[in-house]
């Protein structure tokens, strides 16, 4: 908090409402709009201390789901725009962005069709601030992306930049109760957005620094540290811990015979059913070209070999329409289940799976082959 501002606005509140000559010409000053501008002036520093006490907890979320709550939870404490949007960039190697929609702060599916963040970017290389839309609409080039805009009846645009550039903007439509925003609104607003955007762009760091940017997995490199760790806390607790290895079946020919664009298709398509077949504690990753792993804690032999035939069932019957036909493709799996103990290596358990793996590809591939580890009994075999 500025102290001093605040300092000054609240002794400029105090003075206009206790001094003699203020009190004597108090209607003169309500006409000449004094008394509106300083309640103004103390109604903005009032919400610019709420919003930083609030910023602490704008960049303590984890996730862009959870910022956009919290700030839509805000915004109700204010007023009720008819239509929020948020478009944030998907990915730091290209502008094709996600959006996030709101109507009446309720979260609805998107009512805006942004393909590309391309025109935007360009445009807000020169224009850094929020700006109401009528001024927005008057120097924005493309009149396409205009029409688009327009049907939810915007009033105000913004920009969420960052040190990557521009991250998105937020689009907010007229009042529910009111089609005027007040400029107390509008400063608390802008206000807001800036704390916003500094917590999307760390998310989005965040996350693009661990993620696969074609799949939206994680990254092999992340999955590694992570399995790391789950070895170290299962090795604590003795408890298991549950790999599945999956490589598609030749992917090669599968690209030579419909291409790459079909290829990224059919990726993607199986990152979304491998995301949808675990649990929120599995970690899933593209762990190369096209092959995948699946780290499950706590999970027994049996439960990971059902997790692993789903999955094999699920994209064996899933397909995309390339030149008005459907083609799909089959995965070989491996998979294996382990109590963490002291010998525990992470490499060695992937070197197992990756082993069990390459047996289905051996037997007849779009299979799944489980590694059975040793019990006590085979382990005190193999030391003596």
């Amino acid at each position: 908090m500025h102290l001093k501002k605040k300092y000054y606005a609240d002794s400029i509140v105090a003075n206009l409402y206790s001094h003699p000559d203020s009190l004597k010409h108090f209607e003169l000053l309500d006409k000449l709009g004094v008394r509106q501008a300083v309640d103004t002036l103390a109604s903005g520093m009032k919400d610019l201390e709420e919003l930083q006490n609030q910023a602490v907890d704008i960049f303590s979320k984890e996730s862009l789901d959870d910022v956009l709550k919290y700030v839509t939870d805000l915004l109700l404490q204010k007023f009720v725009p008819t239509y929020l949007v948020f478009v944030v960039r998907s990915s730091s190697s290209d502008l094709s962005p996600t959006v996030k929609s709101f109507k009446n702060l309720k979260s609805v599916p998107p009512i805006l069709n942004v393909e590309t963040l391309k025109p935007y970017n360009e445009f807000y290389k020169d224009h850094k601030m929020m700006m109401m839309y009528s001024e927005f609409e008057k120097t924005f080039p493309d009149k396409t992306e205009l029409n688009n805009l327009q049907h939810i009846d915007p009033r105000i645009i913004a920009p969420i930049h960052g040190i990557g550039g521009l991250y998105g903007f937020v689009v907010i439509s007229r009042k529910v109760l009111d089609d005027v925003y007040t400029d107390s609104e509008k400063f608390f607003i802008k206000t807001l957005l800036e704390f916003t955007s500094v917590s999307i762009q760390n998310i989005l760091n965040r996350k693009w620094a661990i993620t696969d940017g074609k799949t939206g997995l994680y990254a092999a490199a992340y999955f590694s540290e992570r399995l790391a760790q789950e070895i170290s806390r299962a090795q604590r607790h003795s408890h298991r811990v549950a790999l599945i290895l999956l490589d598609i079946d030749y992917f090669k020919n599968f690209n030579d015979s419909y291409g790459h664009l079909a290829g990224d298709r059919m990726l993607v398509l199986i990152s979304d059913i491998l995301k949808s077949s675990v649990r929120k504690e599995d970690i899933v990753s593209r762990f190369g070209g096209e092959e995948f792993i699946i780290m499950l804690p706590e999970c027994p032999s049996t439960n990971a070999y059902e997790i692993a035939e789903r999955i094999r069932t699920n994209i064996k019957s899933a397909f995309i329409i390339e030149n008005g036909k459907k083609v799909n493709v089959t995965v070989s799996l491996g998979v294996m289940s382990v109590v963490a103990d002291s010998s525990l290596d992470p490499n060695e358990l992937i070197e197992k799976v990756d082993m069990a793996m390459y047996a289905s590809k051996k037997n007849g591939r779009n299979r799944t082959t489980i590694v059975r580890s040793q019990s006590l009994m085979e382990k005190a075999k193999n030391i003596l």
